[in-house]
């Protein structure tokens, strides 16, 4: 598979711009915003060319152990500060 971009120097700083304008003009709140308009922007200028061989994937662990109970201790490990 290869990915090719569309996108044109101009769209960047068309794109640029407009999230500038909202960073500003929203003091910084509408940062969400703009990385939701970039992302957007990314994903419709990339275009994948070649067949995926659905038949060539596979598994990366094949002995996949379950670490629920560990990452459970993790998150119940909280240390207080006095």
């Amino acid at each position: 598979m290869r990915m090719k971009s569309t996108a044109t120097g101009g769209g960047f700083w068309g794109l640029f711009i407009v999230n500038l304008f909202i960073l500003i003009f929203t003091l910084g709140l509408g940062y969400a915003f703009v990385v939701t308009r970039t992302m957007n922007y990314l994903v419709q200028h990339i275009e994948l060319e070649g067949e995926i061989d659905l038949s060539e994937l596979q598994q990366t662990e094949d002995a996949y152990t379950d670490a629920t109970g560990e990452d459970l201790s993790d998150m119940l490990d909280i240390d207080f500060v006095f």
